[in-house]
């Protein structure tokens, strides 16, 4: 019997030893993938030096310790790693104290599993199949990479880690603009990056292959530290493993998905120290001592990743010590869990103080201004659910309905009230109009963010075990015969969430939308471009582009930009909206050549790229690239030898050098484009619509009036600018094709279910910048006109009939607003003025998952 208990003690030491030698060879032989090698080493970190640290922390045996040692290490392992980086910070020794750190941690992990091992005296014995699960999903994640494109948050994480990398400094300012004095520190960024940098660059790995291999890091520990969360709450049987399952699976399509792409994120990498705080905040009711240092260094882990993870722990542990005082017997359970708040927060306080004294407030308005919410009143309103609910898929977002076939369990069940307390109370949250403007002035459009952590897949899990022992041992036939079928539903629910990709309207909603992120154009588009810039041009360099563009820039070369995408920037970069409008204008060739390089010259430009390798035109917040502007924006640098010298040229890719001193060609005064003059044409529709925005719809056109479902329909708007307005924010123009004549009696909500029963559309919409986004509204002089065409490829899965096509100006912010009426009344905030008639005949349908709709439903 010794002899197997000292085999069984021996196992996860020799493990987790294996792993620390391979992490420190990782960073001493240059051997490998240098992905693989970064894995090698964070594994090390997190796994074998985190697991060490949490084991002296909590001693012990037992089903539950090994639960509670495996989920700490993730955050001890933080507290490794942030700790000298906070310390750095503070004595301005940047990232170098971590640096030399990385190799010392992993020897003494080596070292501390090696003498467990001899002894067979491991503190904790691993479950077997639940770190099989871990590591699958860990090497699964590690194969398929991060998802690094165009939409995802990913270009710019891996911009700020190369910077970290070669500047030595956890915060630095320059990482996507070579000079930007005015710029302070990012209030969203902690030390995740920053360790990374250090770590990656212990063991000579580029910060694209350090990015590819964090979700894999992330997927390893989300597996251990929901698994142990879900067994506090659940217990030890087939309801917890269903839970994890759950989770892995569905949150943004799971491993079918894009969750395991995007886990590099430091909100979504904040999963499992998020997962075992709130393990230690269920755990503080129990008899005996609060788990004050696993509380204290999950606060600190949490608030070191992200910010808003911290506030996100916080708050479901607030919610569910409420639940407490309602709960049988529940007043001194609730101290103990506020007490465990306070150790949570204590911890985070460290670098929460900090943060808040170098970065807030946020400065740019970008990051500000009013977004992402649901108009209530015209004062009141509350967080957009739409955020967060796309993330989920319809299975998931059953939860909060079937949370109340708990809810009479809870009083006595505190593994219950938990979960159901952080299922449905930050509804109360997200949805609450007179709470929401309280809290978005400080978390902005983050708020809906926190049902992203609810405890969806908790309440899943306990329901569908609950079915599932009621058909096998419940005697009453009814009860078994209707457990039956709610099981088969919701499997057969959970299984088409896995599977639907928007081939119909139902799949559509069962899907996690996101996966359609994965659609889009990555760096590798544009690899001969990258490589031409990487060993031609100086390093740090900056060219001018259009801010879409200039997001790859950082993340793709050692150069850099002078805007980049949307929010993609500094919080602290105050000038963020003046950089996006001016590469606007420097690349619109409705702007002339002089004023195109007055820019240029005012932002420090050595080079211009114009970028139009796109086959549709793309749109941003402020920004657009459109492919119909590609020959009208070459000309007007093509016309100007003397200041711009093409260096490269290849499938619409242009790269000049600017020369700021070089001599203006005749004619740079005037732009290649402009306004409009004379009468309107022929078959123009006058319209004369006002705007708030001093903006004039004088005039449409549609062509051609009838289209089969899939075909293209050519729309062009006359605009003319009436007044000039102050209103920083962009409007966009929303086309829309609504059945004719319309049904007055029919609702929002009975629409959309006869589309979802048949899978057509009856009505769609589609959204353009103004004026192909090639020029800002307030540089339109007033009385000008100009003409705007938009090329719509309309759904192949709208239905046959008559439509009226509308045509509005809307102001849009970053993240869209909606108002209540949007959710309920057919006549909304994005009706308009109708401008033509269409018909719509059948088109031929094209099969397959490949068949991806170009819109959706309005």
């Amino acid at each position: 019997m010794n002899r197997n208990k000292g085999s069984s003690g021996r196992a996860l030491p020799i493990a987790a030893g294996i792993v620390a030698v391979l992490g420190l060879a990782a960073t001493v032989l240059d051997v490998g993938p240098a992905r693989l090698r970064f894995f090698a080493a964070a594994a090390g970190i997190f796994f074998s030096a985190g697991l060490a640290l949490a084991s002296v922390l909590r001693p012990g045996d037992g089903a539950e310790r090994r639960a509670e040692i495996l989920a700490l290490a993730f955050p001890a392992a933080c507290v490794l790693l942030f700790a000298p980086l906070l310390a750095g910070e503070l004595l301005g020794a940047g990232t170098r104290i971590l640096a030399w750190l990385v190799r010392p941690i992993l020897l003494a992990a080596v070292l501390f599993h090696a003498r467990d091992a001899w002894r067979g005296e491991g503190r904790t014995r691993a479950p077997a199949p639940l770190l099989l699960l871990a590591i699958a999903a860990a090497l699964l994640a590690l194969g398929r990479g991060a998802l690094v494109t165009l939409p995802s948050d990913a270009l710019d994480h891996i911009a700020v880690i190369a910077e970290i990398r070669e500047t030595g400094e956890s915060f630095p300012s320059t990482s996507y603009y070579a000079e930007p004095t005015e710029i302070r520190r990012d209030a969203r960024q902690g030390y995740l990056f920053p360790a990374a940098a250090v770590v990656g660059a212990s063991c000579g790995a580029e910060a694209r292959d350090v990015y590819d291999a964090l979700p894999a890091i992330a997927a390893l520990f989300f597996v251990i530290s929901f698994h142990a969360l879900a067994r506090e709450a659940l217990g030890p049987g087939i309801a917890s493993v269903l839970a994890l399952l759950y989770a892995l699976l569905s949150f943004e399509g799971g491993i079918l998905g894009t969750w395991f792409g995007r886990a590099g994120s430091p909100y979504l990498f904040a999963g499992p120290a998020l997962w075992a705080g709130l393990l230690f905040v269920l755990r503080a009711p129990r008899p005996g001592k609060l788990p004050t240092i696993p509380l204290l260094f999950a606060g600190f882990a949490l608030m070191g990743i992200h910010v808003f993870a911290a506030i996100t722990a916080l708050l479901l542990g607030f919610l569910y010590a409420l639940g407490l005082l309602f709960a049988k017997g529940g007043r001194r359970d609730a101290r103990r869990a506020f007490m465990a708040l306070l150790l949570l927060g204590a911890g985070a306080a460290p670098i929460g103080i900090g943060r808040i004294l170098a970065s807030y407030p946020p400065a740019d308005p970008i990051h500000t201004h009013l977004q992402g919410i649901v108009w209530v009143t015209e004062h009141l309103y509350a967080a957009n659910p739409l955020l967060a609910f796309d993330r989920l898929g319809l299975f998931v977002l059953l939860a909060y309905p079937l949370s109340l076939l708990l809810a009479p369990r809870s009083r006595e069940d505190r593994g219950v009230l938990f979960a159901v307390s952080i299922t449905l109370l930050p509804l109360l949250v997200v949805l609450n109009p007179f709470l929401v403007p309280v809290l978005v002035p400080v978390f902005g459009y983050l708020i809906g963010r926190i049902l992203w952590f609810g405890g969806n897949c908790l309440v899943l899990g306990r329901l569908v075990s609950d079915w599932a022992s009621a058909v096998r041992r419940d005697r009453r036939l009814p009860v078994r015969a209707l457990a039956l079928v709610a099981l088969l539903a919701a499997h057969g629910l959970f299984a088409s969430s896995l599977w639907a990709r928007d081939a119909t309207e139902i799949g559509k909603r069962l899907a996690a939308s996101p996966v359609r992120m994965s659609d889009s154009p990555g760096p590798e588009l544009w690899a001969d471009l990258f490589a031409y810039m990487k060993e031609n041009l100086p390093p740090r360099a900056a060219v001018a582009t259009d801010p879409i563009t200039g997001y790859l820039i950082p993340a793709c070369t050692p150069q850099k930009t002078i805007a980049i995408l949307e929010q993609h920037g500094s919080t602290g970069d105050p000038r963020a909206p003046e950089r996006a409008l001016d590469m606007v204008r420097a690349m619109s060739p409705y702007v002339s050549g002089s004023e195109t390089a007055e820019i240029l010259r005012r932002w420090g430009a050595g080079y211009v790229l114009l970028n139009f390798r796109f086959d549709a035109p793309v749109t941003s917040f402020y920004a657009s690239v459109d492919p119909e502007l590609y020959a009208s924006t070459l000309e007007k640098f093509r016309r100007e030898p003397g200041r711009y010298r093409e260096l490269f040229s290849r499938d619409r890719c242009h790269l000049f050098s600017f020369d700021p001193t070089g001599p203006a060609a005749a004619g740079a005064d005037r732009p290649v484009l402009g306004p409009i003059a004379g009468p309107l044409p022929p078959g123009a529709r006058e319209v004369r619509e006002p705007f708030p925005n001093g903006i004039l719809l004088e005039a449409a056109a549609a062509a051609p009036d009838t289209i089969p479902a899939g075909g293209s329909l050519d729309v062009t708007c006359y605009w003319m600018k009436e007044r000039s307005t102050d209103d920083p924010l962009p409007y966009k123009t929303y086309l829309r094709l609504v059945r004719s004549p319309r049904e007055k009696a029919e609702s929002k909500w009975l629409r959309k279910v006869n589309e979802t029963r048949t899978g057509r559309l009856e009505r769609t919409r589609t959204m353009r910048n103004v004026l192909r986004g090639a020029l800002p509204l307030a540089d339109w002089p007033e009385g000008a006109r100009f003409a705007d065409t938009i090329r719509w490829t309309v759904p192949e899965r709208l239905a046959e009939g008559t439509y009226d096509l509308e045509v509005t100006l809307r102001r849009s912010p970053l993240l869209r607003v909606f108002y209540v009426e949007d959710f309920f009344s057919e006549e909304d905030s994005f009706s308009g003025v109708a401008i033509a008639t269409i018909v719509v005949r059948a088109g031929a349908r094209r099969s397959g998952r490949g068949a991806s709709p170009r819109g959706g439903s309005a």
